[in-house]
């Protein structure tokens, strides 16, 4: 699935260079008018992680509103992407090791949780995707000398993407066919892999001397463009969200210092980047541009991001969180800009990403 690193993980994975109660279940409102029984039912899956009962987050899915839990045990465990192939579900995220000192990269394959790479080096899986009967994750896990590489794992099997002394990482993935693109950063350089190769694109013409953050968080390919969204920075300190379009820069306008696109996708000829924005109240503010449009889901009091993104028809949907008034994360989705939340609010919770299904 076309995929994304997070801004937001600079909470929950420090290491990284970028840096029992009853849930309640809200009814999805219906995408379908059925009219004939043979009328295609939408399923919609959306992906995220949950703290209950336990001081750990559990990895979990919600399927037409229904809660399903990935992982119960003694270890936060984080779902950041799906990919669904009939009605098996595959996930990628990562664990904590139980005694706390490591964090491990990990897929989900119908509920079976599988540890990829070294268990005693960090590592993380950010996302997945099916090519036939071959499951693809790419992520980063850390050499022995501390230095975050990209990899891609195919069925389980590691590939290093780049040995790069000054670290890379594989944030998002898609694939048209057999052939598999990877977007992500290498080194110094924003970009993406094909075929073992790494592509880099006009990431910063404003200058990239900063030091400041920059990110490829999300790819997806339209036809013979590729396009690939995330941050860059334009003047000291200011993060700005924006895309690429075969290696061209696309500044967001309306977006403010500190804003960033963490996902993408696309339908007929319209171009959708969600992600966040810091407004005028000195709060990130879960939007999306359509067409280089900005589009706010919240009123901007309190903490909110767009992480994952899907459109079916003429329906809009964006998934992310909002913090409540106690700071506690709230999953939930958007509908052609209705919310509807997915958690209860009473613990910490976050939708990462979504695919839409019919059957």
């Amino acid at each position: 699935m076309e995929r994304k690193y997070y801004a937001w993980l600079l909470f929950i994975l420090p290491f990284f260079y970028l840096s029992a109660c009853k849930k309640s279940n809200p009814i999805i409102p219906s995408t379908n008018t059925v009219t004939k029984s043979n009328a295609p039912f939408t399923n919609i899956y959306i992906g995220g992680f949950e703290r209950n009962n336990s001081p750990y987050y559990a990895a979990e899915y919600w399927l037409n509103g229904n809660a399903y839990k990935l992982s119960v045990s003694n270890a936060n465990n984080y779902l950041l992407d799906l990919a669904i192939s009939g009605t098996e579900v595959y996930g990628a995220g990562y664990q904590n090791d139980l005694s706390g000192a490591f964090t491990l990269a990990k897929y989900w394959s119908n509920g079976q949780g599988i540890l990829l790479g070294n268990p005693n080096q960090n590592s993380a899986a950010f996302a997945i995707c099916l090519s036939g009967s071959d499951i693809y994750v790419t992520g980063q896990s850390f050499s022995s000398a501390g230095i975050p590489e990209a990899i891609l794992w195919k069925n389980g099997l590691s590939t290093l993407l780049s040995n790069s002394t000054l670290g890379s990482s594989g944030n998002a993935i898609t694939h048209i066919g057999e052939e598999i693109f990877i977007g992500g950063n290498n080194g110094n350089h924003m970009g993406y892999w094909n075929r073992d190769q790494f592509f880099p694109i006009n990431e910063n013409p404003f200058g990239n001397s900063y030091g400041s953050y920059q990110n490829i968080n999300a790819i997806q390919i339209q036809g013979n463009n590729i396009y690939l969204g995330g941050v860059t920075d334009t003047l000291p300190g200011q993060e700005k969200a924006a895309y690429w379009k075969n290696g061209n820069i696309n500044l967001l306008p309306d977006s403010s210092v500190n804003s960033g696109v963490l996902c993408m996708v696309h339908s007929g000829s319209d171009v959708y980047a969600g992600g966040y924005r810091f407004n005028a109240n000195h709060v990130f503010q879960a939007c999306y541009w359509k067409n280089g449009q900005l589009v706010s889901l919240t009123n901007g009091t309190f903490e909110s991001m767009v992480i994952g993104m899907a459109v079916d028809g003429s329906d809009v949907y964006a998934v992310g969180y909002e913090l409540n008034s106690n700071e506690i994360g709230i999953a939930k989705y958007w509908k052609n800009g209705q919310e509807y939340p997915l958690t209860d609010g009473l613990h910490d919770a976050k939708a990462t990403c979504i695919v839409i299904t019919k059957n």
